[in-house]
């Protein structure tokens, strides 16, 4: 972070758990940052931080090989555990059978350890 006046981040859009998080740990550790590509799809954040376009907040699990994470000794505070909720509001069959599938696979809540990459 000393190279730079602010942080370019690769981040989901506003509302993302993944991103608020970030940005409350950044905050508090008075690092300044902007968002330097903001996306919905996982694969274009991932892309972005392997193109460098900044830095991601991602779930340990989407980190590739060729990412690095980075941590307190390069400056980046801990990063919380997040919990993502899934919330079924539709009865169609096919919105009800995914449920179920995510549900038997993860229980009704998701787990993520989150880090900077």
């Amino acid at each position: 972070m000393d190279h730079f006046d602010e942080l370019p981040l690769a981040v989901f859009p506003e509302g993302c758990s993944y991103r608020a998080a970030a940005q409350a740990a950044l905050t508090g550790d008075d690092k300044r940052t902007y968002c330097g590509y903001v996306s919905a799809a996982d694969e274009n954040i991932r892309a972005a931080v392997s193109s460098g376009l900044g830095v991601g907040i991602l779930p340990q699990s989407a980190i590739s090989k060729e990412h690095v994470i980075l941590g307190e000794g390069d400056g980046f505070p801990p990063l919380p555990d997040v919990h993502l909720l899934m919330i079924q509001a539709s009865k169609k069959d096919g919105i009800r059978r995914m449920a179920d599938v995510l549900r038997r696979s993860s229980g009704s809540t998701f787990g993520h350890n989150i880090v900077f990459a």
